[in-house]
């Protein structure tokens, strides 16, 4: 970390600022302290081809080794989404949630996903495609509904599989999916859609979400915050995210923001205000970090 400090559960009292479960040495420690999520992964998923770094416990299947020095682009449900951008410098495209609602998403080939806490699992539309094709399943949120994993593993056997990153702030999925991106080892990540708290002002011309339009702030920080301090509070985290993910876990990494200059991008103002406006030399070049 070069530009903040890691605030986790164990060194700060208050939870809104905190972005990661432990810090490195501590972090097997917290899993084996009986964290809900994993206790109920492991009794609905299996501990199969369990693997541990200081970084993040997962299922290791073979069907994650395609990820190894790939280009990964993710999308989220950020406005930003709803623009232009262009896939073709990928190798894959990784998704969330409620992505599966939006017309745009069946142009493409979405190869793995993340559903959480908020998704319906037995939604039909959800079956209806991942039924047509392999798309992979990943649970991450920790606040995720275990008991139902278990179905979804026997419908999909072989492309379901359980994560949890030590890294988990409360400004979304896609953070946590660069997260999981990295320690697969992809060698490029885009990341489109991934904007941050959209303010009251501007929802009437962009949305809050892309996937999901009649959708309002559902965060944890937005159901206990004003206004103002989500904002504030999601600009300290945005920066808390990418100086870990530039310094620490991806430092390797190069990193495109397709969201840039969009309103509601707020990669866009925080990057733009410590780096400058040519942030994205700084993300895409590795050895302009050192």
């Amino acid at each position: 970390m070069k530009w903040t400090k890691e605030l986790h559960k164990f060194n700060s009292s208050t939870i809104k600022n905190v972005s990661f479960q432990a810090d490195k040495p501590n972090f097997l420690k917290f899993l084996k302290m009986g964290d809900p999520f994993v206790v109920g992964a492991v009794k609905n998923l299996s501990q199969e081809k369990f693997k541990f770094t200081q970084e993040m416990a997962f299922q290791n299947f073979d069907y994650l080794e395609k990820y190894k020095g790939s280009k990964i682009l993710i999308m989220g449900a950020g406005p930003s989404f709803k623009s232009d951008f262009d896939t073709s410098g990928y190798d894959f495209i990784w998704s969330c949630n409620h992505f599966y609602k939006h017309e745009k998403t069946k142009k493409f080939d979405i190869d793995l996903v993340t559903l959480g806490n908020e998704n319906d699992l037995y939604d039909k539309q959800l079956h209806n495609y991942l039924e047509t094709g392999n798309t992979i399943v990943c649970f991450e949120n920790k606040y995720t509904k275990t008991e139902e994993m278990g179905m979804m593993k026997k419908k999909y056997p072989n492309r379901v599989f359980w994560a949890l990153t030590r890294y988990h702030s409360r400004i979304g999925s896609v953070p946590r999916l660069a997260c999981i991106a990295i320690a697969l080892g992809a060698s490029k990540i885009g990341f489109v859609g991934m904007d941050g708290f959209v303010p009251s002002s501007m929802r009437p011309e962009h949305g809050n979400s892309a996937f999901e339009p009649s959708k309002g702030p559902s965060g944890t920080i937005e159901d206990s915050s004003s206004e103002t301090e989500t904002s504030l509070l999601y600009k300290e985290q945005y920066l808390v995210f990418w100086d870990y993910i530039l310094h620490d876990l991806g430092k390797n990494t190069q990193f495109f923001n397709l969201g840039h200059g969009h309103p509601c991008n707020l990669t866009t103002q925080v990057l733009s205000e410590k780096l400058g406006v040519d942030y994205q030399d700084y993300l895409s070049n590795p050895e302009n970090r050192t």
